[in-house]
């Protein structure tokens, strides 16, 4: 138990804050989504030939990403990494995280916006801990 705690910890400083609250749990929750399926997307496309597989697709249209615009970025990141290797260099894994960043800010509405559309909220304050402990 003890690990965990250190870990938490850690974690906290590394990124400046003092708790995490369920209201950033679960904001960065979407990001987290994003970059997973855009990091599944890109791995399925390394052996497909640039492609993003059928399975990929519905998790992205799921979070309300359009196929052909995650197909755009996986493309245009698999081109960059293409020229980056026959120009005599090779791409880093630094690279490759920012690029899913880069995507997570692009994308990161997408759920909310598709969640709204079918009536749903992503984030029901209401129902959050935090605000209902009574002190």
């Amino acid at each position: 138990m003890n690990f965990f705690i250190n870990q938490y910890n850690e974690l906290l400083e590394h990124i400046g804050i003092k708790e995490v609250t369920e209201e950033m749990y679960e904001r960065e929750e979407n990001r987290y989504h994003i970059m997973t399926a855009l990091k599944q997307a890109l791995s399925a496309a390394r052996t497909k030939g640039g492609l993003i597989d059928e399975g990929n697709h519905i998790y992205l249209f799921d979070l309300g990403i359009n196929g052909a615009s995650a197909q755009k970025e996986v493309f245009n990141y698999l081109k960059m990494e293409n020229e980056l290797i026959n120009n005599g260099s090779e791409p880093t894994h630094e690279m490759s995280m920012r690029w899913l960043e880069k995507c997570a800010d692009k994308f990161e509405n997408n759920p909310k916006t598709f969640a709204e559309r079918r009536g749903f909220k992503l984030l029901d304050k209401q129902s959050l801990t935090n605000i209902n402990i009574k002190q």
